[in-house]
């Protein structure tokens, strides 16, 4: 998205208005802090919050969705046991 885009997007909300990010797959939201800038000093939107364990799930059922072939099988393997562990881990939030 260009800047023109996102200021035209973000026209129809009231000033006073807080503005979110979030990515694919990601189950919450998080507050932007600040505009940091690229090396070719393009504008990126930057949270101080870390993601959650759901969402770290959900980016990472995403990333598996989206880049499945072009992983390489380190890659993979390690998506599978972090989701295997994930769903071990809701499991045993679920008995707690």
């Amino acid at each position: 998205m260009k800047v023109a885009e996102l200021r035209k997007a973000l026209d129809r909300f009231d000033d006073d208005a807080y503005v979110y990010i979030t990515m694919e797959g990601s189950r919450s939201y998080a507050f932007i802090d600040k505009i940091d800038t690229t090396s070719k000093d393009e504008p990126i939107l930057t949270s101080n919050e870390a993601p959650t364990f759901d969402d770290l799930e959900g980016l990472a059922d995403a990333c598996w969705d989206e880049h499945y072939k072009s992983l390489s099988e380190l890659e993979k393997q390690a998506i599978r046991e972090f989701s295997d562990i994930a769903r071990e881990a809701e499991r045993e939030s679920r008995n707690t």
